[in-house]
């Protein structure tokens, strides 16, 4: 089964163990983060600079997620980073369509979010 998990940082302590199971479970799972200035901290995650782009980029771009390979595999999870507090901006919505566009050829079988999207 193909999975999109879109969370928080806020969540990500009761979130890696699901994900984990998802995971060891056979399914695939492609994990979403938003990330924006007012977030680089949360339950799990202590981001200490937000990199200066508006893209998806791969978790393992940022090393203080690399605590956590030997728990998850960290190969499809990605940070929705966001330079900007504002949602309101080209860039933002340029990084929105590619996600949708990366969810769209994973075609999953379900999408678990956390919180509203």
């Amino acid at each position: 089964m193909n999975i999109v998990y879109y969370t928080s940082t806020d969540f990500l302590d009761s979130d890696m163990p699901l994900i984990r199971e998802y995971q060891q479970m056979g399914h695939r799972v492609k994990v979403f983060i938003p990330l924006a200035p007012f977030n680089i901290k949360g339950s799990v995650v202590n981001i200490k600079e937000l990199k200066p782009v508006d893209d998806i980029v791969k978790a393992t771009e940022y090393s203080e997620i690399l605590v956590y390979k030997d728990f998850i595999d960290l190969n499809d999870i990605y940070f929705v980073n966001r330079s900007t507090s504002s949602v309101r901006t080209m860039a933002y919505f340029r990084t929105m369509k590619k996600m949708c566009k990366m969810i769209a050829d994973f075609n999953p079988d379900a999408i678990h979010c956390t919180f509203p999207l």
